[in-house]
């Protein structure tokens, strides 16, 4: 199985969700070290930061949110499909789906500010290539065929998820801890899909249409 069951992982979830929480109510009580944390990182950034580092991370950055991130996940899911994996292709969109109905609701009822200035909590960017990550790790890397390239594949899409990190907090939209708090986020809720598929990807395999998958 892909993604098999572990004892782990409930351990993770409680963690995630903890850390989440305590960052979540210390953002909106307004904890002074989390706002002094914030605010050094913006000014620093704005002082220090090279404008070459911003234009190599905005690439990173569209493509992690919206409706370019939807694109990817169609592609992903399309050519997983149509090599076999039609199980992880309709779990991946699953996961994706519903954890942005997630998201959004936190930002919703979340709304943050820094100096007056309006950010996104979670930074959705970080919450869905988190998302990406996990999938990619998980599915594509363990099916190349040699050691090398499973671990040039990791270095690859951590990479990815390492600039998509900078450039968000490089942007005005998000701070720091927006940043972690979608990392957090993005950890809790793959836990939950991840449980969810070892439990479900076998009995989805006796159904009609998923027969012929892998899983």
């Amino acid at each position: 199985m892909i993604i098999k069951p572990s004892k782990s992982r409930l351990i993770i979830l409680i963690i995630s969700i903890m850390a989440f929480l305590l960052l979540t109510i210390s953002t909106f009580l307004g904890a002074s070290l989390l706002t002094l944390i914030d605010s050094a990182e913006q000014n620093f950034l704005d002082s220090m930061a090279p404008a070459s580092l911003s234009v190599l991370t905005k690439p990173f950055v569209l493509f992690s949110h919206g409706l370019l991130f939807g694109l990817v996940i169609f592609v992903l899911a399309f050519l997983l499909w149509g090599f076999k994996f039609k199980i992880p292709a309709a779990w991946i969109v699953l996961t994706t789906i519903s954890g942005s109905l997630l998201i959004n609701l936190f930002s919703l009822i979340f709304p943050h500010r820094l100096a007056g200035q309006a950010t996104q909590f979670p930074a959705h960017t970080i919450f869905f290539v988190t998302l990406l990550y996990f999938f990619l790790s998980k599915i594509i890397v363990p099916e190349l065929k040699s050691f090398p390239r499973q671990i040039a594949g990791q270095i690859i899409i951590l990479t990815g998820w390492i600039l998509t990190f900078i450039g968000t907090v490089l942007s005005t939209n998000y701070t720091f801890s927006d940043a972690v708090a979608g990392w957090l986020l993005a950890i809790a809720w793959l836990q939950l899909a991840a449980q969810f598929y070892s439990k479900y990807a076998p009995r989805a395999y006796r159904m009609n249409g998923f027969s012929t998958s892998w899983f």
